[in-house]
């Protein structure tokens, strides 16, 4: 026997459990049950066999060490009292007999219907509705049956529930309507539910019927377009207000439509460099489109092999000149004046075979004004925009590869050839920009353009109209790059005899003193402004920092405060 059990009435009990003479269909567990590390003795009665053979506790007795008794009646607790028992202590096995006799005799509410029998009730008709060991029972079930209620084994409170479920089975039979019953609260959120769900009805029946208004309107439009012919598109088309690129996104888009597989579609020249020109400007936007099949358009490859059929060269094609007449003809007098603007860049060395031509890319090729074509690698690339002044335009016209640079003779003949060509294609050229390369220098003396202070010529006669005249301007940016890596390594720029030289090393003293105080003057200002290595120099914000108003305010700033390294720093100040 466990050491826990101390009360000598529960350990008589214990050993003499297989004495005991139980009533009938009565058992006992043989050995002690635990609930909370309290050992405990439990007696029970079985029901009978249900129709699905199943069998649960009806009456059940537990016997704690303390020897107090509990009593459960179909799940429902119950006091000794109401059974009519003493609700003391278990003093001996007498008393124990007492209680087991007796609450075998007792009659209880076996529930109102049995919930097989009627499968389709549910708890939700009410609240009153309680399954319980497969029986529904009111909520307020007696349990224990009185003298009045004990010949037919249900409450009264059952009774009530018995016409109330066949009443709704019946109902439910004929196929009307169950009433739940609800809390107020509840039944104010069923209400709200209800409201809702009417309001949704409505609106799919509304919108049934728009969708069988749209498909009859769609269907006969679908009738429509199989009428239309090309000749009665255009016609539509040609009384609409619509531009032309509109006009040939429609005239596809009715053309794809008649093919049932995309790849036996056949698209025209103008929708083709249309497609071209938006795949250049957005690769990823054409992707899209494409992919969501918003708009019938070719694949990269087919554009691809569309742009291989077009002859490509170094120099000038007078196709696109012809074309960019076109263009500015429709333009006003404002639009019209532009900028020519060239300049060198640097290639990598690399030659590649065109199959289709049978000829070498990547050698130096001045196009076919020029002779003196060679087999040399280019490393250099001559390009010439023109830029407009009323209107944001940026338009490349011509490129030429060569070994080096090209030659300033060369060049004047190229730029003044390009001249020639944009006026005649109605594009005034008022003047041309380019940076302060040896080559340019050797044009600006070829055309008569000098920048020196006794002989000033900045602008040539046009070659197209001898009534107008082209003025030259040299790059800005490329011009204070040029004038700080001169004054970094001079270290001074003499401007007037009689004045004092700008200074470099007052640059210097700005930054070294700036640098070491909490508030800066110039706060931009770092190392690479002064220790330029070849990367530095390119760089045209360092140039444009150094020469700025905040430097010359902060070399006023310090002479004023007397820090060393100021002394004639006038026209320093002035030049900045």
């Amino acid at each position: 026997i466990d050491v826990m059990m101390v009360n000598s009435v529960f350990q008589l009990i214990y050993q003499h459990i297989q004495t005991i003479h139980l009533p009938n269909n009565w058992y006992c567990n043989k050995s002690i049950e635990y609930i909370e590390y309290e050992p405990v003795i439990a007696f029970h009665k079985l029901s009978a066999f249900k129709p699905n053979y199943k069998r649960h506790i009806e009456k059940q007795l537990v016997l704690n060490e303390g020897c107090k008794v509990i009593l459960h009646i179909n799940d429902k607790e119950v006091t000794p009292s109401d059974i009519g028992l003493p609700d003391t202590v278990i003093k001996n096995i007498e008393d124990l007999k007492l209680y087991l006799y007796t609450l075998d005799e007792i009659k209880f509410c076996q529930g109102a219907v049995s919930s097989i029998n009627y499968p389709d009730i549910r708890a939700s008709f009410g609240t009153q509705y309680i399954e319980s060991n497969g029986y529904w029972r009111h909520n307020k079930c007696l349990i224990v049956l009185n003298d009045d209620n004990s010949k037919c084994n249900v409450c009264s409170w059952c009774k009530r529930l018995v016409y109330s479920i066949q009443k709704k089975h019946t109902n439910l039979l004929n196929k009307k309507a169950i009433r739940t019953f609800y809390s107020p609260n509840k039944n104010k959120i069923h209400q709200r539910l209800l409201k809702s769900t009417n309001i949704i009805r409505k609106k799919n029946k509304r919108t049934q019927i728009k969708k069988e208004v749209l498909q009859n309107q769609l269907n006969q439009m679908k009738n429509e377009m199989k009428n239309i012919t090309e000749k009665n598109l255009d016609e539509l088309l040609m009384k609409s207000n619509i531009s032309r690129g509109q006009c040939e996104m429609v005239k596809e888009i009715y053309s794809a439509s008649k093919v049932k597989n995309p790849k036996n579609r056949r698209y025209n020249e103008n929708w083709m460099l249309l497609c071209l020109l938006f795949q250049i400007r957005s690769p990823g936007g054409y992707k899209f489109l494409r992919e969501q099949n918003l708009l019938p358009l070719p694949c990269v490859t087919t554009l691809r092999k569309h742009l291989l059929a077009v002859k490509i060269g170094c120099g000038f094609d007078e196709k696109f000149f012809k074309l960019l007449k076109k263009k500015f003809d429709v333009k006003n007098k404002y639009e019209k004046k532009v900028i020519l603007v060239y300049d060198e860049i640097f290639l990598r060395e690399n030659i590649s075979v065109n199959s289709r031509t049978l000829t070498y890319h990547g050698l130096e090729d001045l196009g076919d004004d020029f002779e003196n074509k060679s087999l040399e690698k280019a490393n250099h690339a001559l390009v010439l925009m023109i830029q407009g002044l009323a209107e944001n335009l940026h338009q490349p016209i011509a490129v030429f590869t060569s070994r080096g640079s090209v030659k300033g003779i060369d060049l004047a003949k190229i730029v003044t050839k390009a001249i020639l060509l944009l006026e005649n294609a109605g594009v005034e050229v008022l003047g041309i920009t380019s940076d302060g390369a040896s080559t340019n220098r050797t044009l600006w003396n070829v055309l008569g353009v000098s920048g020196k202070l006794n002989q000033l010529q900045n602008s040539f006669v046009n070659p197209f109209d001898n009534t107008r005249r082209v003025f030259v301007f040299s790059d800005v940016p490329h011009l204070l790059k040029t004038i700080r890596n001169r004054l970094h390594a001079k270290k001074t720029l003499q401007i007037c005899p009689t004045l004092s030289p700008i200074q470099w090393k007052i640059y210097e003293n700005v930054f070294e003193i700036d640098s070491k105080a909490i508030t800066r003057v110039c706060p931009k200002l770092t190392k690479n402004h002064f220790q330029l290595d070849n990367f530095s120099k390119m760089k045209v914000k360092y140039a444009s920092q150094v020469f700025s108003k905040s430097m010359a305010d902060g070399i006023v700033f310090f002479k004023s405060k007397n820090f060393p390294g100021f002394n004639c720093s006038e026209e320093t100040v002035k030049f900045t």
